[in-house]
């Protein structure tokens, strides 16, 4: 969502780094899977987790990725496909 432009002009207002500004941003948005995440438990009547512990554990088997780790995954499936020198690799979602 954010470009790079946009990122700079929030670190120099903010008086922070780029580097905060963009955890800020990568935060917020698996926050926001969280959210989504809740939303499904609640509307299929399935339990909530009740700690932290609870959502580490149920979100390895369950939770739906953000957009930022999709985007992190398919980098590091790319990082390793050109180590391998394997160009052919690419990773497509059907959903």
């Amino acid at each position: 969502v954010f470009n790079t432009q946009s990122i700079d002009l929030i670190a120099e207002k903010s008086n922070t780094s780029v580097r905060f500004v963009k955890q800020v941003i990568m935060e917020h948005d698996v926050l926001r899977a969280d959210r989504r995440w809740y939303q499904i438990l609640a509307q299929f009547d399935r339990p909530q987790p009740k700690s932290f512990e609870d959502r580490s554990f149920m979100a390895e088997y369950d939770r739906p990725f953000s957009e930022t780790e999709n985007e992190m995954r398919d980098e590091m499936v790319e990082k390793e496909a050109l180590k391998r020198g394997d160009r052919r690799l690419r990773l497509t979602w059907t959903w």
